[in-house]
């Protein structure tokens, strides 16, 4: 027996939706529909939700010394490069709402 996995995404789902109906149907042979593992996930946007600026610190060690490096993003899908002198240990990543 062949295992198989299919990913269904539906997108056309109205605003204010609280409920769905998922319905599975065998295509091969009658009364066979097995189903060992199902995982049924809903995203939405939050209504009242949006982007605030966040503060985003590095610290890591270059050769023994702690290095920083802070960074506040103002747009969701900003994105920055951390530049290191030498190969870095990373120790920590601190993410907060900027002031």
């Amino acid at each position: 027996m062949v295992a198989s996995c299919t990913y269904v995404t539906v997108g056309d789902v109205p605003p204010g939706a609280r409920k769905a109906l998922v319905r599975f149907q065998s295509t091969r042979q009658r009364n066979t529909l097995c189903i060992f593992d199902l995982r049924i996930d809903a995203d939405y946007k939050e209504p009242l939700g949006g982007f605030r600026p966040v503060k985003v610190t590095y610290v890591w060690t270059e050769d023994g010394a702690e290095k920083r490096h802070v960074h506040v993003a103002v747009k969701p899908n900003e994105t920055y490069t951390v530049r290191c002198a030498k190969p870095p240990l990373m120790r920590s990543l601190i993410v907060e709402l900027a002031d």
